[in-house]
């Protein structure tokens, strides 16, 4: 048996790159580009946020915990041309125009596990004769594991969050364990899902577990209290990960 790099470099050897060719866009799936295709102009042309969350100055959130005084809200699309001053943070959704005044986002938002592994370009028709579909998913980058792979050293504190289905309160600990060791983040808040106690209610109650083994379990409380208590646990990762003088 050869190494894998001879069996690869056979290959390579017996084969020639073809000849490039113009080709209608319709009909290039599954084609690969001869050349560079470059954009004659920023798409968008402007800048804008890939993610929800809240446009602030990064010099306002140097120091945490801060509070900062909410302005409005910014949706893709919207013509208003708002300034984010000291103090002040703004409410953006995804696509949406970065505010004057903004250099940074402080991102929220709910990624899906899985996406449809083939996208139809039409609508998909319904057959004469009644029959079943079968809908195949692909599983989605792993935005949370990205994150921290990519992280430079230990700072910034990365969290991520969890929504469980789970027997009792000692499965939903085991599994958010499990959750936590795969995604090697700081912290992970996790909460159960199925009992009513999450979506469209006003409270919530979390457990925040530390990759350091530590558990801070927060009784139901509003949303609001419970992102203090998240943010109480990074600053306190964001101190331990500091260099000592």
């Amino acid at each position: 048996m050869i190494p894998l790099s001879e069996a690869q470099q056979r290959v390579l050897d017996g084969v020639a790159p073809l000849a490039p060719v113009q080709i209608a866009c319709n009909r290039a799936a599954g084609l690969v580009l001869a050349q560079d295709v470059v954009a004659s102009e920023h798409v968008p042309p402007f800048a804008n946020t890939a993610v929800d969350g809240f446009a602030v100055r990064a010099a306002d959130v140097a120091q945490v915990p801060v509070e900062l005084r909410v302005i409005g809200t910014c949706a893709a699309g919207d013509g208003t041309e708002w300034h984010v001053g000291a103090g002040e943070a703004l409410r953006i959704m995804t696509g949406a125009p970065m505010p004057t005044g903004a250099d940074a986002v402080v991102m929220a938002a709910a990624v899906a596990d899985f996406r449809p592994e083939v996208v139809a370009t039409s609508k998909i028709k319904k057959p004469d004769e009644p029959s079943d579909m079968s809908l195949r998913l692909t599983q989605t980058v792993d935005v949370l594991a990205e994150l921290v792979r990519r992280r430079d050293g230990v700072l910034p504190v990365i969290v991520g969050f969890a929504a469980e289905t789970a027997v009792d309160g000692d499965d939903l600990i085991e599994l958010g364990r499990r959750k936590l060791a795969r995604k090697g983040c700081d912290l992970l808040v996790v909460n159960e899902v199925g009992r009513q106690v999450v979506f469209g209610a006003e409270e919530n109650e979390v457990t925040i577990l530390g990759h350091e083994g530590t558990h801070v379990q927060v009784a139901r409380a509003s949303k609001a209290a419970i992102s203090d208590a998240v943010w109480d646990a990074v600053v306190q990762e964001w101190k331990h990960a500091l260099p000592l003088d």
